[in-house]
């Protein structure tokens, strides 16, 4: 079967994207961002043909990553096929024998099998305009961020609040913001499911946590001072800044919220985390 076609291309004018699911167990997430996605991105001809990229976490029928290239028409048949085969000599590679467990019940769906790659499982993502650029940076910055670290609910949790706050502080500086106040991050305990996130539940997380989130926001605020190791972060906020002063009156909300939303969404943020990382941002940067 053509790759190409398996590859699901949506078409815009002379470019196309090229649509992949690299389904992995969280844990090694890590792994997929530096053994794969990195070392593929880093090869001369791919890293001259792919236009843009974009990484989105994503859980829908298992632990997946999506992968998303843009580049030319005339050369998206061969580069379809260097991912599929770049990939799936990877998940060779990678697969570890696990003991097989069998449902009890019958299932409706059968998720997809770990350490594979899928096609065209979503829709195209975000084809112009601004918010192509903000979000292959957002992808360049969780792969340098992440590609080293175990991926899991605190450390996306973590990096959330990093871009989040290097946002608001960013916008600040260049607008009066009036729109930007506790109803940019609206939580609502009440509504969480039951036994979850209740107030009381979000209050000792922000106790147990605050340290560490004044550290990052006396750390954005010190951008200057920067060690080697929190390139990203510097680049991020000189972004931000730059989001910022190019956003006109007129617009800067819609944009402050675009780029809210595909944090959120890149990172693969569940509704419950995303209601306590909120909750977090209130209490630092709003009150």
């Amino acid at each position: 079967m053509e790759a190409l076609v398996l590859l699901n291309v949506i078409m815009n004018e002379e470019l196309v994207w090229l649509k992949t699911s690299l389904f992995a167990d969280q844990s090694e997430w890590h792994n997929v961002l530096d053994d794969g996605i990195k070392v593929f991105l880093a090869d001369s001809r791919n890293k001259a043909e792919a236009k843009n990229w974009q990484l989105c976490f994503n859980y829908l029928n298992g632990d997946n990553i999506r992968f998303s290239v843009q580049t030319e028409a005339k050369v998206s048949e061969q580069f379809a096929k260097r991912i599929d085969d770049f990939f799936g000599l990877f998940f060779l590679r990678y697969k570890k024998e696990k003991k097989e467990i069998k449902p009890s019940l019958t299932r409706i769906f059968l998720p997809p099998p770990k350490n594979s790659i899928l096609y065209g499982l979503y829709v195209a993502p975000i084809s112009a305009g601004h918010n192509i650029e903000i979000s292959s940076k957002l992808s360049h910055y969780i792969m340098s961020s992440l590609r080293d670290d175990t991926i899991d609910e605190e450390s996306l949790m973590t990096l959330a609040f990093y871009f989040q706050a290097a946002l608001i502080i960013e916008f600040r500086k260049n607008h009066s913001c009036h729109f930007l106040n506790t109803t940019s991050y609206q939580y609502n305990s009440a509504s969480i499911m039951e036994d979850s996130l209740r107030q009381s539940f979000l209050t000792e997380r922000h106790v147990k946590s605050q340290t560490v989130l004044q550290e990052i926001i006396q750390s954005i605020n010190d951008h200057s001072e920067f060690d080697n190791t929190l390139y990203w972060l510097k680049a991020w906020i000189n972004d931000c800044g730059a989001f910022a002063a190019r956003a006109s009156k007129e617009n800067e909300k819609k944009t402050f919220v675009d780029i809210r939303n595909l944090i959120n969404q890149q990172l693969g943020l569940t509704p419950n985390m995303i209601k306590l990382l909120y909750y977090f941002i209130n209490q630092e940067l709003f009150i």
